[in-house]
């Protein structure tokens, strides 16, 4: 322990006693409630026009997502189509197939 520093008895009994005093505020409550009917909070539109760059940040990252989602999806429907036209062709040139249709 450094010799420098107070003992840890001294520091507890020092903010044993420690107060904080803050004058209360008489017109807050009224304030507040002043705010709220007044309805002069931010909306929406007020938000946006504030913060056009993260709007368009948003904005870019729905897109881009929906881009690669739909990539993905479309990847996945060209594959299934042509197992399916491959499937078609092989029982196309089946001859057991083409004898048991007939």
């Amino acid at each position: 322990m450094n010799p420098d520093h107070e003992s840890p008895e001294a520091l507890r009994r020092e903010f044993g006693q420690w107060r904080v005093s803050h004058p209360r505020d008489p017109g807050f409550r009224d304030e507040v409630w002043r705010r709220i009917r007044s309805g002069s909070g931010e909306g929406w539109l007020a938000y946006f026009q504030a913060n056009p760059a993260s709007i368009g940040a948003a904005a870019l990252l729905v897109v881009l997502l929906g881009a690669l989602g739909g990539t993905g999806f479309a990847r996945m429907q060209s594959q299934a189509d042509r197992d399916a036209v491959a499937s078609a062709y092989v029982q196309a040139l089946d001859a057991r197939w083409m004898a048991a249709s007939q």
